[in-house]
């Protein structure tokens, strides 16, 4: 599928989630698509796919149109903590634009100032060492998040703004971070890409 039959599915059957080019959220439709598209060449019949922090069967009915009996299971809650789920494996786990959303899980022996005062990922992590407990070697881990080291958040610190794309965002992670998390959690990476100026990686990893 093309991305260019992306873009006309999701118009037609999902205008709420902000996928016509009239619609002030288009932008990030088409960030999603492009995305998704480039998971073309990975795609397997009857894959079982775990999206992460979604409430809502749009993956479901994109994945649909391949006709391949792709089916996807939404995991939604506290992401920081054991993940409950219906299957112990999974072929692939999508993750877009969640992660930066991700607080430190508490400490003992330190209060909320203390943990203020650093980030020390232990949120990130769970969410890796999660997602990689649910993947053999041939599956498939694709992250999106903003990028901390684009030319835009350069440019947003020379006109004296904020870095971060998103105020609510907790942390925004660099390219290097980012790899060094999935690598952590004993991922290889399989592709990585910086786009649309303020996405860190559309990337795929993959367990081992």
């Amino acid at each position: 599928m093309h991305q260019g039959d992306f873009l006309r599915i999701m118009e037609q059957s999902f205008p709420a989630h902000g996928c016509t080019k009239q619609h002030p959220s288009g932008g990030q439709c088409k960030r999603y698509l492009g995305t998704l598209h480039m998971l073309e060449p990975y795609l397997r019949p009857n894959m079982h796919v775990l999206d992460v922090g979604a409430n809502d069967q749009m993956m479901q009915r994109l994945f649909d149109h391949y006709e391949l009996g792709i089916t996807v299971e939404n995991l939604v809650g506290d992401i920081r903590y054991p993940w409950r789920v219906k299957r112990d494996r999974y072929n692939l786990v999508i993750s877009m634009e969640v992660i930066e959303h991700l607080k430190d899980r508490p400490i003992a022996g330190l209060n909320e100032l203390q943990l203020a005062i650093a980030f020390h990922y232990i949120g990130m992590w769970n969410f890796f060492i999660e997602a990689r407990n649910l993947l053999q070697a041939e599956d498939l881990l694709l992250v999106t998040t903003p990028n901390a080291g684009s030319y835009l958040a350069l440019y947003n610190l020379m006109a004296h703004q904020s870095p971060d794309m998103y105020y609510i965002h907790v942390r925004e992670l660099s390219m290097l971070e980012l790899i060094s998390l999935h690598e952590g959690a004993g991922f290889k990476i399989l592709r990585k890409e910086a786009r649309y100026a303020k996405m860190a990686s559309d990337g795929l990893s993959n367990g081992l």
